[in-house]
């Protein structure tokens, strides 16, 4: 066999375990996750002296894949996760009572921002526009 030549066979047996491995990680990310984001909860129950609200979305910050409060509140309402950290920011300077934030009052305000606000929260350099993000998220909130 050259250099660069393929074993026969060898290109289609490469292809068949493609699937097979992609489900199994999947399968393990999905579990880690899971498993990850239930374990730090139960830790900052046992551990929870000072602060009430301390670090008390870890665990759903695992679980959705970002890093703020504010995020974990856009993702818990459909929010992509590309956008969700600058959106939750974005949020959070108008509407300062997280905690207290109703899924109905978050959508209604995502509903009600401009194309230009939904812009301003896409990164430099991303592949889509402010106006397809929110087309995506009402999409996934199930209002279209």
């Amino acid at each position: 066999v050259g250099e660069g030549a393929v074993i026969p066979g060898l290109w289609n047996a490469y292809f068949q375990l493609q699937k097979p491995i992609q489900e199994c990680v999947s399968a393990i990310y999905g579990k880690i996750s899971q498993q990850a984001a239930w374990g730090l909860f139960a830790m900052q129950q046992v551990g929870r002296a000072g602060d009430p609200r301390g670090a008390s979305n870890l665990s759903a910050m695992v679980y959705y894949g970002v890093n703020t409060d504010e995020a974990v509140l856009m993702r818990r309402n459909s929010m992509p996760r590309s956008v969700s950290v600058s959106m939750g920011r974005a949020y959070a300077k108008e509407q300062p009572d997280l905690y207290g934030a109703k899924s109905s009052d978050v959508s209604g305000w995502l509903d009600d921002l401009s194309e230009a606000r939904w812009g301003s929260a896409v990164r430099e350099g991303a592949p889509m526009l402010g106006s397809e993000y929110k087309q995506i998220w009402r999409n996934l909130a199930g209002l279209d």
